[in-house]
């Protein structure tokens, strides 16, 4: 296989395997370059029907979400899992107990808000992503020129300390209005999903399974929604009012129908 060259690791061209069983909510934050794609929330769904908790299944054009209380024993859910999770058991039917149509919509976004912050925060917790401003340089800035100002004009104390509290927030503002980046180590865990993504797109066979083809795929089409290997799954479980797959980085290929 051609290699491509990360820094002193060289990644395959495709992979045929996932690189690691880290949560979907993860390895989307790392595709999206420290952005997390609404089809995360897809593949977290995924892996819960994977895990047991629910089952999906199509009902005409309809996916509906049954339900159930004894999901695998080695499964530990994450926080973005028990997120969607509570999203999807807020829009139980009372009679059925079921949901119908996709299981998650950003019309109320608590939830969605809850699972972005946990998701970029393990990223960057984990070092595969960063700032594009490094927060304690600003911050280290930011309160050094407050006191310098406030030197200046100490004799009003409200100045004083409205300069202070400025400097403490205006950092972590600047910080999330810049964005992200992936790290070096984040670069290479980024390119070996983008080999698995590949190497799923040259093997076929996921452009046509639904939802309920992850009893049979698993972590194939759980990924596979994320690396643009799997659209129709990931067209049927995505609301039509957000991001579908192509939302993604010009540099993950969808495959289209």
């Amino acid at each position: 296989r051609r290699q491509a060259r990360i820094g002193p690791i060289d990644v395959p061209d495709t992979l045929a395997e996932p690189p690691s069983g880290e949560d979907p909510a993860v390895v989307a934050t790392v595709i999206g370059k420290g952005r997390v794609p609404p089809v995360a929330a897809t593949s977290t769904v995924l892996a819960i029907a994977q895990a047991g908790w629910i089952d999906l299944h199509e009902v005409g054009e309809q996916v509906v979400v049954s339900f159930d209380d004894t999901p695998s024993a080695g499964w530990t859910a994450s926080n973005t899992d028990r997120y969607a999770l509570q999203a999807m058991a807020a829009r139980r039917d009372a009679a059925t107990g079921d949901v119908t149509g996709p299981p998650l919509y950003q019309s109320g976004r608590d939830w969605w808000r809850a699972y972005v912050a946990d998701a970029r925060g393990r990223a960057l917790a984990a070092g595969l992503v960063a700032p594009r401003v490094p927060l304690v340089g600003l911050l280290i800035l930011c309160v050094v020129t407050a006191m310098i100002i406030s030197l200046v004009i100490f004799w009003y104390t409200f100045a004083f300390v409205g300069l202070l509290l400025l400097a403490n927030g205006l950092p972590h503002l600047i910080v999330r209005a810049s964005g992200y980046r992936v790290t070096d180590a984040g670069s290479v865990e980024r390119a070996r999903w983008l080999a698995f993504g590949r190497g799923l797109r040259e093997r076929g066979g996921l452009a046509d399974v639904g939802p309920g083809g992850v009893s049979v795929w698993g972590p194939y089409l759980v990924y596979g929604v994320l690396l643009g290997a799997a659209p129709r799954a990931a067209d049927v479980l995505t609301p039509r009012d957000v991001g579908r797959p192509d939302d993604l980085p010009s540099d993950v290929i969808v495959v289209t129908l």
